[in-house]
């Protein structure tokens, strides 16, 4: 013999509730598909944000010595009456400038080598950091 019991009272409540739980898993995982695809872009344009400033600190060094050995140039030729004072300065104001977008490139790729450690889970690991014990243990 065979028992069954349905409530046949509740106006199909039962349909609607599993219905609300299948809507509440989609969601959720529509969620969770979402922020993977938000930090594997994030990621990405770290990435790329760092070699672009590694490649850019290779170029903007050589600018920066350049500019350096221009500088130098010029106010051996200001001694000799060869350059004006304006050309020394404009030279020097080049050697700033070129200094500055180097350290300007140099910290946005240590920046964007932070990101690319956060996104892949690695920075505090790489900064030497150790977690407390109970940050690690799962909420029950």
């Amino acid at each position: 013999m065979v028992k069954m019991r349905y409530n046949l009272f509740n106006g199909n409540g039962d349909v609607a509730k599993s219905r609300e739980a299948a809507y509440q898993l989609n969601k959720s995982k529509d969620i969770r598909d979402r922020a993977y695809q938000m930090l594997e872009q994030s990621t990405r344009l770290s990435w790329s944000a760092m070699e672009l400033a590694n490649q850019q600190n290779q170029f903007l060094e050589q600018h920066v010595d350049a500019s350096a050995r221009t500088v130098m140039a010029y106010e051996k030729q200001f001694k000799i009456g060869q350059r004006t004072l304006l050309d020394v300065l404009n030279t020097e104001n080049e050697l700033f400038e070129a200094r500055k977008s180097y350290l300007q490139a140099h910290y946005n790729g240590i920046l964007a080598k932070y990101r690319v450690l956060n996104a892949t889970g690695q920075l505090l690991a790489e900064m030497r950091i150790d977690l407390a014990d109970n940050w690690t243990q799962s909420v029950k």
